[in-house]
């Protein structure tokens, strides 16, 4: 579907007309839309990218994100054919104690948080990587535009779309709408078993995250809290928080 589909739908859902400006605006379907999309990727790590990546001279570290605007995860790094393999700082302290200023062909690499890569070892003139990346989706802006991930599970989309919407009104309205996120994350689990399995016969360096056992029940629940203006003298004691 494409986004002005998607939009439509979820609108529909919320039994507002799409045509009619309303509580809920085409503008709150798209931001909800892209916000869901953007989980669900994440969630699964099902967009992949391939692209070069240039290390400046006789530097080991490096901000991906100045290169790669939509870099989530290395999957594979390769330097003239051949791959670097992946490291924890820990274990380039253990085999080099001054790995961060050794020169060299390019050998291992470790990723700092999402965005500071460190490459061991570090090349004289600079040079070119060849990257394979988990990558985040590209955000839907035009109605012609459609999701980055199979036809299939478009659908979950609009369902992961409601509940953030209705996260404005709180109490009941948002509390009967949270099924449609354990849809959304369902869905992900699905594909990501999926991208898992690819990713272990590629010998990627990174797996999407193990979700199928996941107790998504712990994550939704939604307290019911009693305000202090409902108790009375006959209200029995709240339990004690464990």
């Amino acid at each position: 579907m494409t986004l002005a589909e998607l939009r439509t739908v979820t609108l529909q859902r919320l039994g507002q007309d799409p045509t009619v400006s309303g509580y809920f605006t085409g503008a709150m379907a798209t931001a909800a839309l892209n916000r869901s999309l953007r989980l669900f990727v994440l969630r699964s790590l099902c967009v992949e990218r391939t692209d070069t990546y240039t290390l400046t001279a006789a530097t080991t570290w490096s901000h991906v994100l100045t290169q790669l605007a939509d870099f989530l995860l290395p999957l594979r790094l390769e330097y003239s054919g051949a791959r670097l393999r992946p490291a924890r700082l820990s274990e380039l302290d253990a085999l080099d104690a001054g790995w961060q200023a050794s020169a060299g062909n390019p050998e291992r690499y470790s990723l700092a948080g999402l965005d500071l890569l460190a490459v061991y070892k570090q090349l004289a003139a600079g040079g070119t990587l060849t990257v394979i990346y988990a990558a985040a989706p590209t955000r839907m802006t035009g109605d012609a535009h459609v999701p980055e991930i199979p036809a299939e599970y478009h659908d979950d989309l609009v369902a992961g779309a409601i509940p953030l919407m209705r996260l404005a009104e709180g109490g009941q309205e948002m509390e009967k709408a949270l099924p449609g996120l354990k849809r959304l994350l369902d869905g992900a689990a699905k594909l990501a078993g999926y991208v898992r399995q690819r990713s272990l016969d590629l010998r990627y360096d990174r797996l999407p995250a193990e979700l199928e056992r996941y107790d998504l029940s712990r994550m939704l629940a939604i307290e019911k809290r009693r305000t202090t203006w409902l108790i009375t003298s006959d209200t029995p004691p709240a339990p004690a928080p464990t």
